[in-house]
């Protein structure tokens, strides 16, 4: 692992200017320990309890993980736990109703704004599967994302992260009713930012693809080119932005390419491991979402 680290770090030096070379080697190595750990794939304190994320129990190790790992960045963490119906009435007379917890931080703007920007990630994973890229890497993201935010000495726009529970659902119960909590709650929404799988390049070809608004491409192009990526718009017909999309929100998900037949081979599988991640890949997208957010601001 640390040569493969290492490896990625001279990489870097021949495809970055140099006053970010420091910054994207640091984000490799975040990444590489956050999703070693969360996927259990390294030994440890929380290797007996962490690695798929499909039963209740497992889903509930993950969200306590989260729980004190936001903890350690200094975050007031909250839970939004949730009960769901069935995918059809009539088996509420038999079944249970589907429940979870969604985990999140608010970091408030340091002058007042009514507004919010949402930024989500799944943290589920479908049976069986470390999930590594899915979603691993979108929360790995935002856990670099919120610390970034949460340490910028100005900011006038508000922040939800939130880690969604069930998405590998056909409902997708965690970001629906999260969707309606803020809807309950009367808050003026800027826009809301999905990251979901974000880790595999097999084609090297540094392209992502995101579902996004007009009025906010130019923020994602602009961050895009500042990390050497490029960017493939499309539209996404699944995912945890869907929610707040259909509630007419600028909705926005960014992914790898999926529609384009670069989806990694391994989704959804028990090889959906760390040894299939490309970190640089994975750091670029991850500071790429960083530099969008960090430069959002509320209408005057």
């Amino acid at each position: 692992m640390f040569m493969r680290t290492l490896l990625l770090a001279i990489i870097v030096q021949f495809c970055t200017p140099q006053n970010s070379m420091a910054q994207l080697a640091t984000e490799i190595e975040r990444h590489e320990s956050f999703i070693s750990t969360f996927t259990g794939a390294v030994d440890g304190e929380h290797s007996q309890r962490l690695g798929p994320r499909s039963s209740r129990a497992e889903r509930q190790a993950a969200a306590d993980f989260l729980e004190e790992r936001l903890h350690e960045l200094g975050l007031d963490v909250k839970r939004h736990e949730y009960a769901h119906p069935n995918i059809h009435p009539v088996l509420d007379l038999f079944l249970p109703p589907m429940r979870g917890v969604n985990i999140y931080v608010e970091i408030k703007a340091t002058r007042h704004s009514d507004h919010y920007v949402i930024v989500g990630a799944h943290y589920d994973t479908a049976e069986g599967s470390p999930g590594a890229d899915d979603n691993a890497s979108g929360v790995s993201t935002l856990l670099t994302v919120a610390e970034r935010i949460s340490n910028q000495s100005s900011r006038s726009i508000n922040y939800i992260f939130v880690f969604f529970d069930q998405e590998e659902d056909d409902l997708g119960p965690g970001s629906k009713t999260f969707a309606q909590y803020l809807l309950d709650r009367d808050l003026t929404i800027h826009s809301m930012h999905n990251v979901d799988m974000i880790g595999y390049d097999g084609n090297e070809n540094r392209t992502l693809e995101v579902e996004v608004p007009d009025n906010l491409r130019p923020a994602y192009l602009r961050a895009a080119n500042d990390w050497a990526m490029e960017l493939r718009f499309v539209r996404f017909n699944s995912s945890d932005h869907i929610p707040f999309r259909d509630l007419g929100i600028d909705a926005i998900c960014l992914g790898e390419e999926v529609s384009s037949g670069d989806l990694n081979p391994h989704y959804h599988s028990a090889q959906d491991i760390v040894d299939h991640i490309d970190f640089e890949f994975l750091a670029r997208g991850s500071l790429l979402v960083g530099d969008v957010l960090a430069s959002l601001e509320a209408p005057s």
